[in-house]
C-alpha cells in the first residue's frame, strides 16, 4: 500500500526526532501560500520569519493568523538606502533598473518592466535583524537583490543547511548579479549547488518566430529557483542537528530523497538515529519522483 507524503514525513520525524520546529526565513514572502515548504507549514512543523516591506503584502500574511509565522517589515539588502523601481508589472519591481538589451534580445516584457514610480528605501542587513535567529533554511526571491542579502547575512546563515534562491541565467536588470555571482558567494559560505526546483526558458521572439510552435522552442534560459545545500562532501563539519534538519528539508521541501537517506546513513553511523526507524522511513521513499507532481 502506497505511503502518503504526510505518512512518509511522519516516519522521518520519528527517526530523526529533531526536538524543535524547522526555522525558515522567507525574504519576499508575500505569496506565502505558494512556497516549497508548504508541507511543513501546514503541519505546524516550521517556524517562519516572513519579510515583506509592502504594507498590503503584510496584510495578506497577517490574514493567515498563524502563530508560527512572524511578519517583519524590513527590506533586506546591503543596509544602505537604495532606489526602488516600481514597474507596471508588479512582479518585475526591483532595486535594479530593467536591462533593455536583455528585453530586446528576448523580444518581450517591455511594457511590464516599464518603471512607473521610484522611491528611496532603507534596506537592512539580514545579520542586523535582532528578532531573527540563525535559520535552517533561507528562501529568497527579491528580483536581483539576493546576492546583497547573502553578503549581509553571513552570521544568520552560518548554521543554515539549505538556501532556495531565485537565480538569473541572464540579467533582466542592469548590473544584476546572476547565478555565477550567487554561486560564488554561497560557495564561500560553505554551500554547494544541489538542484533546480525549476528553470524557466522562453522562445526568442522576432518577425519570423511566429511560425514556431513555442512550447517546443523554449530554449533561452532566463531564471529559475535553485537549491543550495551545506557542503556534504565534508559531513564531519555538520552537527547531528544540522543533518536532521537537512533530512527534513530534503524530504518535504525539495524532494531529494537520496539526500535524506544519506543524512540518515550518517546519523546512524553516529548512533544518532535508530536503525529500525531509519529503515522504516527508507521503505516509504518513492522509487520514482514525478517532478511536476512534487512541485504542485
Amino acid at each position: 500500500m502506497a505511503v502518503t507524503p504526510q505518512e512518509r514525513l511522519a516516519r522521518l520525524l520519528e527517526a530523526v526526532r529533531p526536538g524543535r520546529r524547522t526555522r525558515i526565513a522567507d525574504i519576499g514572502a508575500r505569496d506565502i501560500n505558494r512556497n516549497p515548504y508548504r508541507a511543513l507549514m501546514d503541519q505546524n512543523l516550521a517556524e517562519i520569519w516572513a519579510f515583506e516591506p509592502a504594507e498590503d503584502g503584510r496584510a495578506e500574511l497577517a490574514a493567515r493568523d498563524d502563530a508560527f509565522v512572524h511578519i517583519l517589515p524590513d527590506a533586506i539588502g546591503s543596509g544602505e538606502v537604495a532606489e526602488f523601481r516600481s514597474c507596471l508589472g508588479g512582479g518585475f519591481s526591483s532595486l535594479y533598473e530593467p536591462d533593455r538589451a536583455t528585453l530586446d534580445y528576448l523580444g518581450r516584457w517591455h511594457r511590464l518592466t516599464r518603471v512607473v514610480a521610484r522611491h528611496e528605501v532603507a534596506t537592512k542587513r539580514l545579520d542586523d535583524v535582532a528578532s531573527l535567529p540563525n535559520v535552517d533554511l533561507l528562501k529568497i526571491d527579491i528580483q536581483g537583490g539576493e546576492l546583497a542579502a547573502f553578503q549581509g547575512g553571513r552570521d544568520r546563515l552560518s548554521e543554515a543547511v539549505a538556501v532556495i534562491t531565485e537565480v538569473g541565467f541572464l540579467p533582466l536588470y542592469q548590473d544584476q548579479p546572476t547565478l555565477a555571482d550567487q554561486m560564488a558567494e554561497l560557495s564561500g559560505q560553505g554551500f554547494i549547488l544541489h538542484k533546480f526546483l525549476f528553470a524557466k526558458a522562453h522562445t526568442l521572439l522576432g518577425p519570423r518566430a511566429g511560425q514556431l510552435a513555442r512550447p517546443r522552442h523554449r530554449n533561452q534560459l532566463v531564471d529559475g529557483d535553485a537549491v543550495f545545500i551545506r557542503d556534504m562532501r565534508a559531513p564531519e563539519r555538520l552537527s547531528d542537528g544540522q543533518l536532521k534538519q537537512m533530512a527534513i528539508l530534503a524530504d518535504s521541501v525539495f524532494q531529494s530523497f537520496d539526500l535524506a537517506l544519506r543524512c540518515l546513513d550518517l546519523l546512524e553511523a553516529r548512533a544518532a538515529v535508530a536503525s529500525a526507524a531509519a529503515d522504516r522511513y527508507a521503505r516509504s521513499v518513492p522509487h520514482r519522483v514525478d517532478v511536476a507532481e512534487a512541485l504542485s
